[in-house]
């Protein structure tokens, strides 16, 4: 057995935990990419729905609609 077959049997060895390495920093790096674009759609349905719930609140507190209710803040 010579020098070189033992590095080329380490490679060997030691290519596939690499190759699981890289695959799972890449499934990490998607998982957490996918999750900040869920972030941000939840964040951005939720504004929506914190205004419209702010409008609502609103129009429940002053029906009417007054100037004045305004003009006092």
């Amino acid at each position: 057995m010579r020098l070189s077959d033992v590095f080329y049997s380490a490679r060997t060895v030691f290519d596939v935990p690499r190759f699981l390495v890289v695959v799972t920093v890449f499934l990490r790096i998607r998982l957490v990419f996918n999750h900040y674009r869920l972030f941000r759609w939840f964040c951005h349905v939720f504004s929506y729905q914190e205004l419209a719930f702010d409008a609502c609140l609103n129009l429940h507190l002053n029906p009417r609609g007054d100037q004045r209710e305004r003009l006092r803040f």
